[in-house]
């Protein structure tokens, strides 16, 4: 039988035990500072498992060949990583260190034009387009990218070009912002006029009144574009880097194809040594005009030192054509722009980010793609950030390419197609992979935080 015990009457003090003012460490949370294949450099980045580590810094490091042991050294970074998750580590905070020449690959878009302006703030060219890998080393060695144009149909009610500021009522089921791109298609004239927008005004029904000024005008090339003997034609070669672009040695005249637009030209150089496919040429043309010209095809040219190069060619107007449209014809037509960037690794590994834009004052600006030190920086706000909901989409997967890099505001598309047919190869820039991984040379500078070498 189970006795209840009783309290007797009266008073009672009870003491509660007084809170631990220290406690011990956690012991599952370490930093780990070394060499990875990629990831934001001199910057601490959080990790808790090995999948978010090898998205962000990759897979192990090679170093060197050790000639002793007949195999190849990695660094000891990644495997201490992984050891540490295996035994039970929950955070990690990982900072990648190199030397200051480490670099990032480059890579051309294709059919992007990134346009240049004066000091007045006028577009006085283009230059083709380049994005950069997400950090710096020769881990994105062989990726590849790619774009495709996407576009959506407009109903254009009006369209004004008599005044500086091109002005337009368009009808779009979609919201309509500052910096969406359109293009109006003068099948008639056989050109086109790509305007960025600067305001967007709703109305009823799904309308809006949009103005902008600044625009471009492309008409494809004529035969009186092109001298006969090509006395006057200079064919430009753009690479990243280079403060001037690489002139192209013509070999023999051009010929020029009216009905497809479509220019070849014989130039000094070598099948290996020729532009790649996709990329875009300027063009220096008769009385100073300026074009360019997309390479579709590279062969032989039967000339000893000499390749063939030909693909459609198109010339800019500065000032558009002499007749200014006012009203809206039957043969006009009008679309938004926006476009696709591709990856890829070898023939697998694809990866996409959509609904890009070309001007920087869109949300989803293509230049606005973070580095793996922008989207890392501890100090970066995301309520200061234009391009939040962007960093958001390139972050969740991680995906492999930045902005351009070049600081520049406008992009057009010109020759840009629906699928990414062409990918593009890395843009060489010199240097060994150790070099341009910032590892050529190995000493405890790369560890030593420069504030506390004298210390």
């Amino acid at each position: 039988m189970t006795r209840l015990a009783r309290r007797l009457p009266g008073i009672r003090f009870e003491i509660k035990a007084p809170t631990l003012t220290e406690v011990l460490p956690r012991m599952d949370i370490a930093a780990f500072v070394g060499l990875t294949a990629s990831g934001p450099l001199h910057t601490p980045v959080a990790v808790e498992d090995t999948v978010t580590f090898e998205a962000i810094f990759g897979p192990d490091t090679p170093l060197a060949w050790d000639t002793v042991r007949g195999e190849m050294a990695y660094a000891y970074l990644a495997p201490a990583v992984r050891a540490f998750f295996d035994n039970g580590g929950r955070r990690a905070w990982i900072v990648r260190v190199a030397a200051p020449t480490a670099i990032a690959n480059r890579f051309a878009v294709p059919g992007l034009l990134q346009a240049d302006f004066d000091l007045n703030g006028q577009m006085a060219g283009f230059q083709p387009a380049f994005a950069t890998a997400r950090s710096a080393g020769s881990w994105s060695d062989s990726f590849q990218v790619s774009a495709n144009l996407l576009s959506q149909r407009l109903k254009l009610e009006s369209l004004n070009l008599a005044d500086s500021q091109v002005e337009a009522e368009v009808s779009f089921p979609q919201p309509l912002a500052a910096g969406d791109l359109f293009r109006f298609n003068f099948n008639k004239e056989n050109a086109s006029l790509m305007l960025s927008l600067d305001s967007v005004k709703p109305l009823a029904d799904k309308r809006s009144r949009v103005s902008g000024n600044l625009r471009a005008w492309f008409v494809p090339l004529t035969p009186k574009d092109v001298a006969p003997d090509g006395a006057e034609l200079k064919v430009f070669y753009f690479q990243p880097g280079q403060v001037e672009p690489q002139p192209l040695e013509l070999m023999a005249p051009p010929r020029f194809e009216a009905a497809a637009a479509r220019l070849t030209l014989t130039v000094r150089g070598t099948l290996s040594t020729a532009p790649a496919l996709s990329t875009l040429l300027g063009l220096n043309l008769e009385a100073g005009g300026k074009g360019w010209l997309k390479v579709e095809a590279v062969r032989s040219a039967g000339i000893d030192g000499a390749v063939e190069i030909s693909g459609a060619a198109a010339r800019w107007l500065p000032d558009g054509p002499a007749q200014k449209v006012l009203t809206v014809p039957e043969n006009l037509s009008a679309e938004r722009l926006s476009f696709e960037l591709w990856t890829r690794q070898g023939e697998t590994g694809l990866s996409r980010l959509s609904d890009l834009t070309f001007d920087a004052r869109h949300e989803r600006f293509w230049g606005g793609l973070p580095s793996d030190e922008q989207l890392y920086d501890p100090d970066n706000s995301t309520r200061s950030n234009p391009y939040n909901d962007l960093w958001l989409d390139a972050a969740n997967p991680r995906f492999n390419l930045a902005g351009s890099g070049s600081g520049g505001t406008n992009f057009f598309p010109l020759f840009m197609e629906a699928l990414p047919r062409y990918f593009n190869e890395r843009a060489p820039s010199g240097g060994t992979s150790l070099e341009r991984d910032g590892l050529a040379e190995f000493s405890s500078a790369l560890f030593l935080d420069p504030d506390l070498a004298e210390v």
